[in-house]
C-alpha cells in the first residue's frame, strides 16, 4: 500500500518540475542583455575609415540684371545710341553703328519731345510723338516726315526712354541752338530761335 501511494506522488511532481524548468529558462533567455558590437581594431590591411566630408551645396548663380534703359551712354543731359550693323554693311566692311544723341527736350500738349544733337552740340532735327505712339513726327531742314515707331529703331529707342521717364529733361539753358557764325551786324542782332518743332 504504501509503494502505491510513493508512485502517485512522483507522477505529480514531475511535469510540475518541469514546467518550472522551462519559465526559468525562458525568463533568463528574455532578460539577458544583447552583445555588444564588434569592435573595430584597424590594421594595416584594414586601416581606420575616413570620415566623408559633408556634400557642398553648389551656390545659386546670379542672374545678370537685364538694363532698364536703351541709351548706350549719358554725357551730361545728351543720351547716346548705337545703331545696328546691318548684314549688308557687314559685307561693306562696316565694323561699328552709327552713334546718335539726342536730348529730352520735355513734354507739353501731349506730345514727347526729342532733339537729336550732332558732335558740335547742334540741334539738327526735333522729333515728337504721342502716348500710344503711332507715328513719330520728324522735323529737320524745314521739313517733315512720319516715321512708323519701332522700338528696335534709333529713334524709336530713344522715343520709349521718353515716354517710360528714363531720360531727363535738358536745362533751359540749352533751350536755344547754337547761333551760326554771323555775316554781318544785322545777323548778329538777331535772336536765336527756340529749338521747338512748328506748329502744324
Amino acid at each position: 500500500m504504501a509503494t502505491d501511494q510513493k508512485g502517485e506522488g512522483s507522477g505529480f511532481w514531475l511535469p510540475a518540475i518541469l514546467i518550472a524548468s522551462a519559465g526559468i529558462w525562458w525568463w533568463n533567455s528574455s532578460s539577458a542583455e544583447a552583445p555588444p558590437p564588434p569592435v573595430f581594431v584597424p590594421t594595416a590591411a584594414n586601416p581606420s575609415p575616413r570620415p566623408q566630408p559633408l556634400p557642398v551645396a553648389s551656390p545659386t548663380p546670379v542672374p545678370t540684371p537685364t538694363p532698364t534703359h536703351n541709351y548706350a551712354f549719358v554725357e551730361g543731359d545728351l543720351y547716346g545710341y548705337i545703331a545696328a550693323i546691318s548684314e549688308n554693311d557687314r559685307k561693306a566692311g562696316k565694323r561699328a553703328g552709327d552713334v546718335l544723341t539726342f536730348r529730352y527736350a520735355g513734354y507739353w500738349d501731349g506730345q514727347y519731345n526729342l532733339e537729336q544733337v550732332d558732335d558740335a552740340g547742334n540741334i539738327v532735327a526735333v522729333s515728337t510723338c504721342g502716348k500710344p505712339c503711332i507715328a513719330i513726327k520728324d522735323y529737320s531742314a524745314r521739313s517733315m516726315r512720319r516715321i512708323a515707331y519701332d522700338p528696335a529703331s534709333i529713334i524709336g529707342s530713344a522715343m520709349e526712354d521718353a515716354m517710360n521717364g528714363r531720360l531727363k529733361r535738358k536745362k533751359r539753358e540749352q533751350a536755344r541752338q547754337a547761333p551760326p557764325a554771323p555775316h554781318s551786324e544785322a545777323d548778329a542782332a538777331e535772336p536765336t530761335p527756340e529749338a521747338v518743332p512748328p506748329t502744324t
